[in-house]
């Protein structure tokens, strides 16, 4: 992490990482993501070891009919939790 930071000249830049979804075992491809949950919770522990980084659950999410995508509202409230973790490091800095 510090050297893409470094190597893009952005040391405080925010790292948003976003979760696999639940639905991904109800899919056609169901069988391969069955260590889905050990996944997130590897992305969730290196997100809370990095500075200025954040995980973003995908829990409670849909999937599209193919059951690896997510669809168009699920897409919407991931994008809602992602601005939400992007918005943190500001939320307690008052305006002027």
């Amino acid at each position: 992490m510090e050297a893409f930071r470094r190597e893009l000249g952005v040391p405080n830049i925010p790292l948003i990482i976003g979760g696999l979804g639940d639905y991904l075992v109800n899919g056609m491809f169901g069988e391969y993501f069955g260590a889905y949950t050990l996944v997130n919770q590897e992305l969730e522990k290196f997100s809370n070891t990095q500075k200025n980084c954040y995980f973003v659950t995908a829990s409670g999410l849909e999937g599209n009919p193919d059951g690896v995508h997510i669809n168009a509202v699920s897409q919407r409230i991931f994008g809602l939790r992602y601005f939400e973790a992007f918005d943190k490091p500001y939320a307690c800095i008052e305006a002027p």
